[in-house]
């Protein structure tokens, strides 16, 4: 059974990449939009909003601020790139 789900999964991942034109830069922005928030952004978002018993230093907020900002700023700049990308590729 489980080789059967596999070889399912894996048929299906290749009519997706065959149907649709131009996957890897869907994928590029999704990855662009997505993955550098779940690096970067929502870690310092969460330990910055940590409802702990220990405050949190000056140093830490600053860190997770700076996190959050670097975050923000290398996501708006891949997506933009990523958005281009795009474009060219459908342009084609």
């Amino acid at each position: 059974m489980y080789y059967l789900m596999r070889l399912a999964v894996v048929t299906l991942t290749g009519l997706i990449i065959l149907v649709i034109p131009n996957f890897g830069q869907v994928m590029e922005f999704i990855g662009a939009t997505v993955c550098t928030q779940l690096a970067f952004t929502l870690p310092a978002l969460f330990h910055y909003n940590m409802p702990t018993k220990i405050p949190l230093t000056k140093s830490e907020k600053t860190w997770d601020i700076g996190l959050m900002i670097t975050g923000a700023f290398t996501g708006a700049i891949c997506t933009y790139k990523a958005v281009n990308d795009l474009r060219e590729g459908f342009k084609n």
